[in-house]
């Protein structure tokens, strides 16, 4: 868990931790996430809540294991077609 440490980024070493399932980082300062976000393949579940993100990142369409990603409260202008059509499993939460 990362929430809650006013991080203005993750560092792109997130991605050699390709075994990582959960990953929250809710309550932060977060605007995007890493480019090596796509390489954790084991990545299920993803919390980003009340951060500065003005867009749902590309790089997650790599994550083929998430069922749950979280964006609510942010600064999302439109919804992103990926949150409502990354698979019938998936749980989107993008609530502006």
């Amino acid at each position: 868990m990362l929430d809650s440490n006013r991080l203005p980024e993750l560092p792109e070493e997130i991605g050699e931790l390709v075994k990582l399932e959960r990953l929250s980082a809710c309550q932060n300062a977060l605007v995007s996430l890493p480019a090596s976000i796509s390489s954790l393949k084991s990545l299920t579940v993803l919390k980003v809540t009340n951060n500065k993100f003005s867009a749902i990142p590309d790089q997650l369409s790599a994550c083929a294991a998430l069922e749950e990603i979280d964006f609510s409260d942010n600064y999302l202008q439109v919804a992103s077609p990926f949150s409502c059509s990354k698979s019938a499993g998936t749980t989107c939460f993008v609530q502006e």
